[in-house]
C-alpha cells in the first residue's frame, strides 16, 4: 500500500466528492496515458506517471495542497482509460474512484509549513514539507473521529509495498536488549565497535508500545533525507559474524518508515515512561557506551514503527548466500527472493552443510581471550565417520541447529548434539535443546536423540538414560566421542 497527496483542491472538489472519484484538471480524457510510449516527454509527467502506473486499489490519498485541507480517500480502482471518468462539464477528467474516510464540505485551512513554492499537484505525501505525521496531527486537532479511521485503516491495511533488506549488528539477547561487544564487528570505525552496542538492538522489545506500535531504528535508514518516510516495507534483517560470514536473522513486516517529527515524539514518550533511563541501564549493563546512547539526537532515535506481532527474529541462522547482496555495509537494499528466509527444515536437508572452522577464534571482549572450538572438531570429525555408516544414507551438519543430523534408510531421523562436559553436565545441558528441536512446535521430527560428549559413561549415567527411556518413553541416547574417531557405546 501506498500513501499519497493530491493537491487539486479547488472548483473541482465539490464534484470529485459528490462523483467520489478523483482527478487534476489538466488531464486529457481523450488521450489514454497507458499508450503513451514517453510519458516523460508531457508537461507534469511526474504526477501523470504514478498517477497511471503506481496507483493501486487500497492505496490512501490526502487531499490537500500548499495551505488546504478537503479529505482522505481509499482507492477503489485504478486508473483505466474512459472506464472513470468525471463528469466536470462542459469537460471530462480521467478519474479513479474512492471511498472517502473523511471529506469535507468546504476546503479548510491547514496552516502547516510546506517549503515548496509549487507543489506538485499528485505525489507522495511525503516530501516538500508534508508527511503522514504532521498531517494527521492537524486531522487529530480538527476530527479526532476522522482521525481515528484514518489510523484504524492504517492498521490493519498498511501492507508492504516492497521488500527490502537491512543489516543490523550482531546480538545475542534475541535484540530485546544489548548483549555486549561478543560477536560484533570490532573495527574502530563502526558504530558498534566504537560503542559496544547498536540502537537496533532494541528490536524485539514487545512491552514499549504506543498506539498500537513498537518504534525501532534501522541504520540503513538513518538518512539525512527522507526519501523512505511514509513508505512501507517488509524488511529482511541479515548479520555478520565475526568471520564475516552473514546470516539470516530475521524479518519485520509491514515496517512504516517515520519522520524525524514523529521520533521526537516517541522519543520523549519513551523519556516520560522512563523507558529511556532502562535502556540507559542496559547499555551500561553490557558496558556500552551509554554516554554515545544519550547523545543521540531525537529526531534521529527511530526511524520504523511497526506492529510487535510482525517481527519475527530466528533461533535458527540460514547462511545467507554470498552473491545475494553486494555489499557489507550498512545500505538498505531491494529484497527479492523473501523464500530464501522462509527456508523448510525438508529445503535445508537438500545440503549436506559445511564443516565446521576449527581455527581458534579470538573474540572482542572477555579481554581478547581466544578458546579452541573441541565441540567444532568432534562435529566434524563424527560427521565424517557416520557417513561411513551403513545404516545411514544422509548425514549433514548444523541444520537448524541441530549438530548432525542422520537419516536411516528407513527414513528416519536421528539427531546428535554435541557437548564437551563430563556425562552429567552435557545431558543436562543438550537435552532440552535436542527435544526442543525434535518436537517443537509438536511435531515429531527425530526418531532418536543422542547426546555425544568426549567422557565414557559411567553407572549413573546409564541407569539415568535407561529411566528416561522406561518411564517417559523419550527415545533418548548417551555416546561418547574421543578425537580422532573413537565412537564408545549408545547407553
Amino acid at each position: 500500500m501506498k500513501i499519497w497527496r493530491l493537491g487539486q483542491i479547488d472548483d473541482s472538489w465539490p464534484i470529485f466528492r459528490d462523483q467520489k472519484k478523483l482527478s487534476f484538471n489538466w488531464l486529457d480524457a481523450k488521450v489514454d496515458y497507458k499508450k503513451v510510449k514517453n510519458i516523460k516527454s508531457l508537461n507534469g509527467w511526474t504526477c501523470i506517471l504514478p498517477w497511471v502506473e503506481e496507483v493501486k486499489k487500497g492505496d490512501l490519498i490526502f487531499i490537500i495542497n500548499k495551505t488546504d485541507y478537503a479529505g482522505v480517500a481509499i482507492v477503489k480502482d485504478t486508473y483505466i482509460y474512459e472506464k472513470n471518468d468525471i463528469n466536470s462539464d462542459p469537460y471530462y477528467l480521467p478519474g479513479i474512484p474512492v471511498k472517502f474516510i473523511h471529506s469535507l464540505s468546504s476546503p479548510i485551512n491547514h496552516n502547516l509549513k510546506i517549503e515548496a513554492i509549487r507543489p506538485k499537484t499528485f505525489y507522495r505525501i511525503n516530501g516538500i514539507g508534508f508527511n503522514l505525521f504532521k498531517v494527521m496531527n492537524f486531522i487529530k486537532s480538527k476530527s479526532p473521529n476522522a482521525a481515528f479511521r484514518i489510523e484504524n485503516y492504517l492498521s490493519k491495511n498498511g501492507k508492504s509495498e516492497s521488500n527490502k533488506i537491512s543489516r543490523i549488528c550482531w546480538n545475542d539477547n534475541e535484540y530485546k536488549s544489548p548483549s555486549g561487544s561478543n560477536g560484533k564487528i570490532s573495527s574502530d570505525d563502526s558504530f558498534e565497535g566504537i560503542n559496544g552496542f547498536g540502537f537496533e538492538e532494541w528490536l524485539n522489545v514487545k512491552s514499549r508500545v504506543i498506539n498500537g506500535y513498537h518504534y525501532s531504528f534501522l541504520q540503513p535508514l538513518g538518512l539525512v533525507s527522507d526519501e523512505h518516510v511514509d513508505k512501507i516495507y517488509d524488511i529482511a534483517l541479515i548479520k555478520n559474524d565475526i568471520q564475516g560470514k552473514r546470516y539470516f536473522a530475521g524479518i519485520i513486516k509491514n515496517a512504516i518508515c517515520i519522520s524525524k517529527e514523529e521520533s521526537t515524539y516517541a522519543y520523549n514518550i519513551y523519556r516520560k515512561r522512563k523507558w529511556i533511563a532502562d535502556m540507559v541501564k542496559e547499555t551500561e549493563y553490557v558496558k556500552g557506551n551509554s554516554k554515545r546512547f544519550l547523545e543521540q539526537d531525537p529526531r534521529h532515535f527511530f526511524n520504523i514503527k511497526f506492529n510487535p506481532a510482525n517481527i519475527r527474529i530466528f533461533e535458527e541462522l540460514n547462511q545467507m548466500p554470498d552473491n545475494l547482496i553486494s555489499t557489507y555495509r550498512y545500505k538498505l537494499l531491494d529484497f527479492i527472493d523473501e523464500k530464501l528466509i522462509s527456508k523448510t527444515e525438508e529445503n535445508d536437508d537438500l545440503n549436506l552443510g559445511n564443516y565446521k572452522s576449527v581455527l581458534k577464534i579470538k573474540r572482542k571482549g572477555s579481554k581478547g581471550t581466544s578458546f579452541d572450538p573441541v565441540h567444532s572438531k568432534m562435529q566434524n570429525n563424527l560427521v565424517k565417520l557416520l557417513r561411513q555408516n551403513d545404516n545411514y544414507e544422509k548425514v549433514l551438519i548444523e541444520r537448524n541447529r541441530v549438530d548432525i543430523k542422520a537419516k536411516t534408510k528407513l527414513g528416519t531421523w536421528h539427531y546428535y548434539e554435541i557437548k564437551t562436559n563430563n556425562p552429567k553436565k552435557s545431558i543436562r545441558n543438550a537435552l532440552g535443546q535436542v527435544m526442543e528441536y525434535a518436537y517443537w512446535p509438536g511435531i515429531k521430527k527425530a526418531e532418536r536423540l543422542i547426546i555425544i560428549s568426549d567422557e565414557d559413561a559411567d553407572i549413573y549415567t546409564r541407569k539415568y538414560m535407561n529411566y528416561l527411556r522406561e518411564n517417559f518413553n523419550l527415545q533418548v541416547y548417551y555416546q561418547s566421542f574421543k578425537l580422532p574417531n573413537i565412537l564408545g557405546e549408545l547407553v
